[in-house]
């Protein structure tokens, strides 16, 4: 099975048409002339996931942190990110591990959020090429990295790279080891921003085991705009039937389910912000990128605050403390478990009078 990190192929044909375009226009036209014309492309590719840093680096600005707080207010806000922020910043001994494309580990508002050794050696594992250098080709990572270290500033995150686009045919096998690796070293919650339609028992296995150990893994409902309660639209991991699984949708600015995104009343269990949502990419730049990937780092970066306000917390009551606390939506009815969108504040609070025995009543409903 060839596990991927969920990015358009539509965009990377469209990625290599800009390239030879920009090419030519370098060749023939003013530099002023091209750096106006490939602004207006961004502008209408920002909201179809495109890497422009990619392409052309030096047109992508390092930008403090502030600005993420700025461009993502909207989502801030409709989440309460700063009102749960109040009440929660992250425990530093919580260990977040992200299995995706790799980290940029140097980038500046990424490198303190980072989990080291003693020897300050960033503590990782790139199973591509079986080194601890994590190097994020892709920008994918990155970009979730960023997402989760804004919500639970004060968590560690533990980059674990298992995609790589030349041997497709064993991104599979790394995401097991991956997974293996994370439990291993102690993470008690793991990000998969990825996916695939083939079952796969070695996968199962593998987060059955992370369950064992109350590890939270949350995923990915995936981007193929398919009902997932249909077997045959299964989308893993997030499809496995595994209590510690949290399968996430995306929502859009307007607070419908993002048109790529998958959904499914009995198999996805909350939604959360998926559409062009800004966070880091490699080389301390930033950028826009839309999909359940996004959404899923939301979720996980409010599960870390939850885990840092509570250790003793199961990935069964986390599962419970979104579904009871998130934001009902008339049209999310059909398309998630409980019509919810994430709310990060709500979640918070309901740890004040939380339930053991009633959250896990409602897991079972």
């Amino acid at each position: 099975m060839k596990k991927t990190p969920l990015n358009s192929s539509k965009l990377k044909n469209f990625l290599g048409i800009c390239l030879i375009i920009g090419q030519v226009l370098f060749e023939g036209f003013h530099k002023k002339t091209v750096q106006v014309l490939l602004f207006t492309i961004t502008m209408i590719l920002k909201r179809w996931n495109f890497f422009l840093f990619m392409l052309f680096p030096s047109l992508v600005q390092a930008q403090p942190k502030e600005s993420l707080k700025k461009i993502n207010e909207t989502y801030d806000a409709n989440l309460q990110i700063q009102e749960a922020c109040t009440l929660e910043e992250g425990d530093p001994n919580l260990i977040v591990a992200i299995i995706d494309t790799g980290l940029d580990c140097d980038h500046m508002n990424l490198n303190t959020h980072l989990k080291k050794t003693p020897t300050y050696q960033v503590e990782g594992w790139d199973f591509v090429t079986q080194t601890s250098k994590v190097t994020d080709e892709n920008g994918h990572g990155t970009h979730i990295a960023g997402i989760i270290s804004h919500i639970a500033h004060r968590v560690k995150l533990m980059p674990l790279k298992y995609y790589s686009h030349a041997s497709p045919e064993e991104n599979l096998n790394r995401t097991v080891q991956a997974i293996e690796y994370a439990i291993d070293h102690h993470a008690k919650i793991i990000n998969y921003s990825g996916g695939g339609s083939e079952f796969s028992e070695e996968e199962r296995k593998a987060i059955a085991r992370a369950q064992a150990q109350g590890i939270l893994f949350v995923a990915a409902a995936g981007n193929e705009q398919h009902n997932t309660d249909l077997e045959e639209n299964s989308y893993y991991p997030a499809s496995y039937h595994l209590s510690n699984v949290i399968a996430v949708a995306a929502s859009d600015r307007n607070n419908e389910l993002l048109k790529n995104s998958n959904w499914g009343k009995h198999r996805v269990d909350i939604v959360a912000p998926g559409d062009s949502v800004y966070s880091t990419l490699p080389g301390d730049h930033y950028g826009f990128l839309s999909g359940t990937s996004q959404a899923t780092a939301w979720v996980t970066g409010v599960a870390s605050l939850l885990l840092s306000h509570d250790p003793n917390l199961t990935p069964e009551e986390i599962k419970a403390i979104f579904r009871n606390s998130a934001d009902k939506f008339p049209q999310f009815q059909d398309k998630v478990i409980d019509s919810g969108r994430l709310n990060a504040y709500q979640a918070l609070m309901s740890l004040e009078n939380r339930s053991s025995k009633n959250f896990l009543a409602r897991i079972e409903e």
